[in-house]
């Protein structure tokens, strides 16, 4: 399944938007509560949602801690996948530059205003949350 323009975000998305209407305030709790919905859900799109973005999230983090993990890893992962997160990044590629750096430097400093002192970075802590339930469930 190709989705054009990161459509795969839209039902994870939905999900972490309508926990903090639940009074989850956090990045990081709204992610997991967005990927547990998601993944539980008996609907198609929103599985692969749910399991898409905490992979990216994931990758993200191992990138960034072990690269050669990260490629390896990488290398398993379906063309089509691959394909569908080429796309997304390339579609995201044309709204970066000044204005979303100075966006992401207001909304990080919003978010420690408002508790999360990861700020911005608070989206990632998702990986975390995704470890520890994963170490509980298997």
């Amino acid at each position: 399944m190709i989705c054009p323009n990161g459509m795969f975000q839209v039902q994870f998305v939905i999900c972490h938007e309508l926990s903090h209407v639940r009074g989850f305030n956090s990045e990081d709790e709204a992610n997991y509560i967005s990927f547990l919905a998601c993944t539980n859900s008996k609907n198609y799109e929103y599985q692969y949602s749910g399991y898409l973005m905490a992979y990216s999230y994931c990758m993200n983090d191992l990138y960034y801690f072990n690269q050669e993990a990260f490629k390896r890893i990488n290398n398993e992962l379906s063309d089509n996948v691959k394909l569908e997160l080429k796309n997304d990044s390339l579609y995201w590629s044309n709204y970066r530059g000044k204005i979303s750096k100075l966006y992401d430097n207001v909304y990080d400093k919003i978010l420690k205003a408002g508790g999360q002192t990861e700020g911005i970075k608070s989206y990632n802590a998702v990986v975390k949350l995704l470890i520890s339930g994963y170490k509980v469930q298997f």
